[in-house]
């Protein structure tokens, strides 16, 4: 059963893959008897490439492919912890030098990959610094979920605000209702039976006033 395939985003936020640089166009070669002229206009100088999106977490049915890891900020990550989407958000916090986080993570996915309706984020908290590390992490681990890495000075402190009873530790696995609600949350080691068991329960009615 999937654990958290990809989930596109159809809010505001940008649907997580691969985002295209763009391709500059070749000077053309000069030519064989011509020589430029004085009065010849300078070549145009292209404009720097737009800065990537914010991931969206997994879409089901959506093909393999390796990891995006996009680069976010604390009110971009709020963002998608609001979990926009119609069905349940599996969001897994880790960090490259978190040994059980690289033991836990190729098994959330094999987990999530058959899950039908579910999406999935993995946020990095590793150093600002150490984007090329994360990528390589999900290289050498055979992840293709969506990264979100959280580039701030202090990613413990974000996320503290960010998730109310933060355990101060990882690995950490949530799981949100649409609308960013918890509904189940796993400190430690994963447990993959309950983690199943929490995405088929269907989200709990608001309660009475």
């Amino acid at each position: 059963m999937p654990f958290l395939r990809r989930v596109l985003l159809t809010s505001a936020l940008p649907i997580l893959g691969a985002v295209a640089a763009p391709s500059w166009a070749a000077s053309p070669p000069d030519a064989q008897a011509s020589a430029p002229t004085a009065s010849s206009p300078p070549a145009p100088v292209p404009a720097p490439p737009a800065a990537s999106p914010p991931p969206a977490p997994s879409a089901p049915g959506a093909p393999s492919a390796a990891s995006t890891v996009h680069s976010v900020d604390e009110a971009q990550l709020a963002s998608l912890l609001a979990n926009p989407t119609a069905g349940p958000l599996v969001v897994a916090f880790f960090a490259t030098w978190c040994a059980p986080c690289a033991r836990e993570l190729p098994e959330l996915q094999r987990l999530v990959d058959g899950a039908p309706g579910v999406s999935t984020l993995l946020v990095s908290l590793d150093d600002a610094k150490e984007g090329p590390r994360v990528e390589r992490f999900a290289v050498e681990h055979g992840l293709t979920l969506p990264i979100a890495h959280l580039v701030v000075a202090d990613p413990g402190a974000a996320v503290a605000r960010l998730v109310p009873g933060w355990p101060d530790r990882i690995p950490v696995v949530v799981v949100l209702n649409p609308g960013g609600a918890e509904r189940a949350r796993f400190v430690g080691a994963l447990r993959g039976v309950e983690l199943l068991t929490a995405l088929t329960v269907r989200d709990s009615p608001p309660a009475s006033p």
